[in-house]
């Protein structure tokens, strides 16, 4: 791969769900070989050492970048280690956006768990009308897959980027730039809204394939539509960042 195809600092911004992004051979950190990977047969010893891997190839990366901005990498290094980090106080309304989020992971979680055997059943219900040739049945079933695999990939992961946008934003680095779209913060919330939206299209198409499960799946929706107005009270600059090649280039 030619350096010149390579997207700067896309991972930054996306949804680390790299089988399906169109960008993957344009990152940096993408790794084809990960994709390959059965990590249901990978033993503990062998995922640390796959993710003390992946943390020295992101560590060695922001070393060249500071190298390429003039930067010291060992004084920097040297300075990080002094720091004493401290949780910040939060605004009431950040702190009501991140407890909403850490409810619907909870919420999610014991759903999925509660209901493991009435999606297997869903499943096999719409491959039997699949091989019955009811119509939509291939599609329906594509859409029920796709809608749960969604749902399981983004629930965890939105409160952990809302806590990364929200911890930017109170940050003293980017406490000045709040009004300007280009911020750190801002690209965590715009990323946060694309998994919710995500999530709630998936929670619809879920809605309609079990219909004994809508009074759940509303509450969830509720937590997600709430969690969508508090970010776009709290980050009303977040949909004007643009994201390094989702948002710049074309395939």
């Amino acid at each position: 791969m030619c350096k010149k195809e390579l997207i700067p600092g896309i991972f930054n911004y996306c949804d680390r769900w790299c089988e399906r992004c169109p960008f993957n051979n344009r990152c940096e950190i993408f790794d084809p070989a990960d994709q390959e990977k059965d990590w249901s047969e990978v033993d503990a010893n062998e995922f640390i050492e796959e993710i003390t891997a992946t943390f020295e190839k992101t560590m060695n990366l922001l070393k060249i970048e500071a190298d390429a901005n003039g930067m010291n990498w060992n004084q920097l290094v040297a300075d990080a280690k002094e720091v004493e980090l401290e949780e910040p106080v939060l605004p009431k309304d950040h702190e009501k956006a991140v407890t909403l989020a850490s409810n619907y992971r909870r919420q999610v979680t014991k759903w999925l768990k509660d209901h493991s055997e009435d999606i297997k059943a869903t499943t096999v219900s719409l491959v039997q009308e699949i091989d019955l040739g009811i119509e939509y049945a291939n599609e329906n079933n594509t859409q029920f897959i796709n809608a749960i695999e969604s749902i399981n990939w983004y629930y965890a992961l939105i409160e952990a980027k809302l806590r990364r946008a929200i911890s930017g934003l109170n940050s003293d680095s980017e406490a000045e730039l709040k009004d300007f779209p280009q911020t750190h913060a801002n690209g965590c919330a715009k990323i946060t809204m694309l998994f919710i939206n995500k999530s709630i299209c998936a929670w619809e198409e879920i809605s309609q394939i079990m219909p004994a499960q809508k009074d759940p799946i509303l509450d969830h929706l509720a937590l997600l539509s709430r969690m969508r107005t508090k970010i776009q009270k709290i980050f009303p600059a977040h949909e004007a960042f643009i994201r390094p090649g989702f948002d710049t280039f074309i395939l």
